[in-house]
């Protein structure tokens, strides 16, 4: 079955999202990660309003958390491991005659003008990850505005839908609020944020026991 999902908040989003792969998804082993579940082809998420977290219940996350993530995904000068796949890779490209921040290349494309289709980041550098195993998981990103409202869609090559879903969906539309900030206009607001999640998956003896408050928040799936 093709799954598309169309949401407003984000625990909305997610409950949608995890109910889908634990109801349909394969299982499969991965090395390291033993039993998991995977869903046969790529979801695409749709929240409309990415502002709004939902019901923080139905999260694996407090809202302190969710809100140190968003930090780490828009400041390269804090975190590790998120902020060296994420937000360094945002801000902190390497480029032929150094770092480039591609945030503020996607804000000056829009500013410059709002129909371009060219606001778009990406985030694997094939000079580096072609030769590592840990790559990052969020690839590109790509901004536009239509019918006044600032869209961004974000493309994950494998997506971990239970605990990687909503801090990923939480810290994007942090982003998204952050680039339509530096907007040099006021008619333009917040659009929908688009996951588009290939490999869409949970690992099931990793993350057991957290799937099973899942399963008794969430309509017995």
């Amino acid at each position: 079955m093709k799954m598309e999902i169309r949401e407003k908040t984000i625990s909305e989003a997610y409950t949608r999202i995890m109910s889908v792969v634990l109801r349909h998804g394969d299982l499969v082993t991965i090395p390291g990660y033993g039993d998991t579940l995977e869903y046969w082809e790529p979801i695409m998420t749709h929240i409309t309003n990415p502002a709004d977290v939902g019901f923080i219940r139905d999260i694996p996350f407090t809202q302190n958390f969710l809100n140190a993530y968003a930090k780490e995904l828009i400041d390269p000068t804090i975190g590790d491991d998120f902020a060296y796949t994420y937000a360094k890779r945002l801000m902190e490209y390497p480029g032929e005659i150094g770092w480039e921040n591609q945030v503020n290349y996607m804000i000056d494309q829009l500013n410059n003008d709002h129909s371009t289709r060219r606001a778009v980041a990406t985030l694997r550098v094939p000079s580096i990850d072609n030769y590592v195993v840990s790559q990052p998981c969020l690839t590109t990103l790509k901004c536009h505005i239509f019918d006044e409202q600032l869209d961004m869609t974000a493309y994950f090559r494998s997506h971990d839908v239970h605990l990687g879903f909503p801090a990923n969906a939480y810290g994007l539309g942090r982003l998204q609020q952050h680039i339509l900030e530096g907007l040099d206009t006021n008619s333009v607001n917040l659009g929908q944020l688009i996951i588009i999640s290939d490999s869409p998956h949970i690992y099931i003896d990793a993350d057991r026991s957290t799937i099973n408050t899942f399963r008794q928040l969430n309509y017995g799936c």
